[in-house]
């Protein structure tokens, strides 16, 4: 779920307001969140547990293919459009910044608690 609103539009509305729409925004994207962790395993059961469905792994090739066409798909877009670059160079140094988090902390978590449990 998400809203777009113009900066300029934003911006006229009184800072109250202002307030009151990013409080908003914010709680409902922590109860979408929220009830996702719950539901998405629980319907994840249902469809392997009640409806015979498997869970598979794509074969790495795919991956491997899948990860090289869409970057050369976004450095491609970037070439095309400044705008798309500009937001794309912001998000790709955010990528590799989370990726390198992801890869020390979240997991060495999950290579270590996954295990323990069920």
């Amino acid at each position: 779920m998400g809203l777009l609103v113009s900066d300029d539009s934003f911006r006229e509305l009184p800072l109250s307001y202002q307030r009151i729409l990013e409080v908003a925004c914010g709680e409902t994207a922590i109860d979408r969140l929220a009830i996702y962790d719950v539901e998405e395993p629980r319907a994840l059961r249902r469809l392997t547990e009640e409806h015979g469905g498997m869970l598979r792994r794509y074969p790495e090739d795919v991956l491997d293919a899948a990860w090289r066409e869409s970057n050369a798909y976004l450095q491609d877009q970037s070439s095309l459009n400044a705008d798309f670059a500009r937001v794309y160079a912001s998000w790709d140094a955010f990528r590799t910044s989370a990726f390198g988090y992801a890869r020390g902390n979240e997991l060495s978590y999950r290579r270590d608690a996954f295990p323990r449990v069920g």
